[in-house]
């Protein structure tokens, strides 16, 4: 391996288990290597642990991209291994691979000893409630993570609870990707609660879970004390009208909260209300999606009162609901007083040719961010 370069991209070439092995005897005796990409590469186990091997030595090496291979549970556990000991890697991509649960409480128990990481991609693995307990357990101790994706994990409430736990004690952690798993209202309930005390986390992604009214409930009143958090995704839920409520109370007393995703939640006219109710007060929210809800003439109503008023708002996604000719007029009446939305979707709304055109002469005046 070359003692100038720095940055090396081999992604896309089936290099395997035995061109893995090669690169690893590389970095044991390289020196200048800071940036290695190897996605796409069909490495498996073996080649996982051989790179553990060469990882052990290797003394400046920060970003390994192992992203899209056919790493399992063994190479999990060799990469766990690698960052109790590793002392200069700070990006790791382990996303879309095979680790399950006793790889990810291999790479959990590295997280508690490593001092260096400060962003882990573990997203479309199997890792599991266990697994997910493990990362859990490793955010208490670890003192450097500032980002970790476990999207698309299978993660249930169990995972959900001990991952609550971890961000109580965790004082780093300012990126936190649990979309797309199995988290219902128990795990909801349990990261609400660390977020009670952590002071650290700025996004959150909690979408495509199974989280009903009960864990945006708790996701509510959580908002009236955080500090801290910025972007909050609980997008293709089921919290209903009832946890939307609760959510808008949050937002009543939220200072942070920035981007707001609540589409295909089973949003209706009472909740939407609520919702943007508190638009009258909140003075930090610049993006709101309800798109895919059930929203018809009384919500739209209630969003172009809001619109009138209200001087932050940038971003607003109604596509998919029910709004109609009568919800648009309401709405294209608010666009007369309003002068900061710059982007608004109303899609397939059942909106008639006219009503469209009515809405696009009152956004005259902006850019192009208007979709009717």
């Amino acid at each position: 391996m070359s003692s100038t370069i720095t940055l090396l991209n081999l992604e896309y070439n089936q290099i395997g288990d035995s061109g893995a092995s090669s690169i690893a005897q590389g970095l044991k005796l390289n020196s200048t290597l800071t940036l290695l990409n190897l996605e796409h590469n069909q490495i498996g186990d073996s080649g996982a642990c051989s790179i553990e091997e060469g990882l052990k030595l290797n003394s400046t090496l920060t970003s390994l991209n192992l992203g899209n291979n056919l790493i399992g549970d063994s190479g999990g556990c060799s990469i766990g291994e690698v960052l109790k000991v590793n002392s200069t890697l700070a990006s790791l991509n382990l996303g879309n691979n095979e680790i399950g649960e006793s790889g990810a409480c291999s790479i959990g128990e590295g997280l508690e000893e490593n001092s260096t990481l400060t962003s882990l991609i573990l997203s479309s693995n199997k890792i599991g409630d266990s697994g997910g307990c493990s990362i859990g357990e490793g955010l208490e101790e670890n003192s450097t993570l500032a980002s970790l994706n476990l999207e698309r994990n299978q993660i249930g409430d169990s995972g959900g609870y001990s991952i609550g736990e971890g961000l109580k004690l965790n004082s780093t952690l300012t990126e936190l990707n649990l979309g797309c798993n199995n988290i219902g209202d128990s795990g909801a309930c349990s990261i609400g609660e660390g977020l009670r005390l952590n002071s650290t986390l700025i996004g959150l992604n909690l979408g495509c879970n199974k989280i009903g009214v009960s864990g945006g409930c708790s996701i509510g009143k959580v908002l009236k004390v955080n500090s801290t958090l910025a972007s909050l995704n609980m997008g293709n839920n089921q919290i209903g009208d009832s946890g939307a409520c609760s959510i808008a109370e949050g937002l009543k007393l939220n200072l942070t909260l920035t981007s707001l995703d609540l589409g295909n939640n089973k949003i209706g006219d009472s909740g939407a209300y609520s919702i943007v109710e508190e638009l009258r007060i909140n003075s930090t929210l610049t993006l709101l999606v309800l798109g895919n809800n059930q929203i018809g003439y009384s919500g739209a109503c209630s969003i172009g009162e809001v619109l009138k008023f209200n001087s932050t708002l940038a971003s607003l996604n109604l596509r998919y609901n029910k709004i109609g000719d009568s919800g648009g007029c309401s709405i294209a009446e608010g666009l007369k007083f309003n002068s900061t939305l710059t982007f608004l979707v109303l899609v397939n709304n059942g909106i008639g040719v006219k009503m469209k055109q009515k809405l696009r002469e009152s956004w005259k005046g902006r850019s192009r961010g208007l979709w009717v």
